[in-house]
């Protein structure tokens, strides 16, 4: 009998992409998996029948999945590494840390990301199933008040098999808070987390599609041979209260200006060495505002106004988008 309380999801980092290896990470969350088959059904066979279908053939299959779970300062660099990566020297260690770890995730624009792959282990006390070469498609980021921030991924791999957990212990994980979190609004990416905006952010969502997306040759097998890195772009919306700061992103949307901005959750001390580190996830965005703003919606009383957009390229700094996480996990 599977049980719904005894579901779990597990991955490890795949050292080739698409051998499989054991789970050594428990994810706290929420997995759907679909596992995914193209059919060849004909139905205009002259068989002399009134039967529609007669045959059904695989002709490709894999696995597609959706993870959603509060957002967590341990957890993310997995997500981020198969998704966005550019990982390949991290973690770093700051200035005088001991047990701090500095992760930064930053893609290029030039060069293969070289994102990692992971299999996954899901299921219950009935079975275990499991999918190799797994990557993230998509990512998204949900900050709302009195709420700790939200993360959902889309993920893809490789075909299920029927397999058995590894065992492992659930681990130690802090949430990051939405009213941890403040803003930062810059003229230039430089700048990026001087001028803070205290009272301008309601909630915010952004939206990676990482680009990242399986890829199929004529190699004698029904699975997807490779991944493939495309165009991006994150897609970025917020709810800003219709004070003089959020009149003066408005402003950037008629004028077709770059806002920089930065949404910057903490958590609890790492370490009280000089300087103190604490936990810490960071998103910073090159923005322009791409539709119409939503005049006017109400937040507690006060009118707000929904502002969306997509990241630009900055041709100064070349870069449109970073995520950054600070924590003690030494490695992927």
């Amino acid at each position: 009998m599977g049980l719904e309380a005894l579901r779990r999801v597990q991955i490890g980092l795949e050292s080739t992409r698409g051998t499989a290896v054991a789970a050594d990470v428990k994810l706290m969350g929420m997995l759907t998996m679909d596992p995914t088959q193209v059919l060849y059904m004909p139905e205009d066979e002259e068989r002399q029948s009134l039967a529609l279908l007669h045959r059904r053939e695989i002709v490709a299959e894999m696995a597609n999945m959706h993870f959603e779970s509060s957002l967590n300062f341990e957890q993310l660099i997995h997500f981020l590494a198969m998704g966005v990566g550019n990982h390949g020297s991290q973690p770093t260690t700051p200035t005088n840390g001991v047990l701090t770890r500095d992760w930064l995730f930053e893609p290029s624009h030039s060069a293969s990301n070289a994102q990692a792959a992971y299999t996954l282990e899901y299921g219950d006390d009935q079975q275990e199933y499991e999918s190799a070469f797994v990557m993230c498609s998509q990512l998204e980021f949900t900050w709302a008040l009195e709420e700790s921030v939200k993360m959902s991924a889309e993920l893809f791999g490789r075909s299920v098999t029927k397999a058995t957990f590894t065992s492992l212990s659930d681990p130690t994980i802090e949430d990051a808070v939405t009213q941890l979190t403040k803003m930062y609004v810059d003229t230039t990416w430089a700048n990026l987390g001087t001028t803070q905006k205290a009272s301008l952010m309601a909630s915010a969502t952004v939206r990676i599609p990482t680009g990242v997306g399986p890829t199929r040759y004529a190699d004698g097998s029904l699975e997807f041979s490779n991944f493939v890195e495309r165009k991006r772009a994150a897609e970025v919306e917020i709810l800003m209260i219709h004070g003089a700061d959020g009149e003066a992103e408005f402003d950037k949307y008629e004028a077709g200006t770059t806002s920089f901005i930065r949404l910057q959750t903490t958590g609890t001390e790492i370490e009280a060495v000089t300087p103190t580190y604490d936990k810490l996830f960071r998103v910073d965005l090159a923005v322009k505002y791409t539709e119409p703003p939503q005049f006017f919606q109400t937040h507690n009383g006060e009118n707000a106004v929904r502002m969306v957009g997509r990241t630009f390229l900055d041709p100064t700094a070349s870069k449109d988008f970073s995520v950054f996480l600070r924590n003690k996990e030494t490695s992927l």
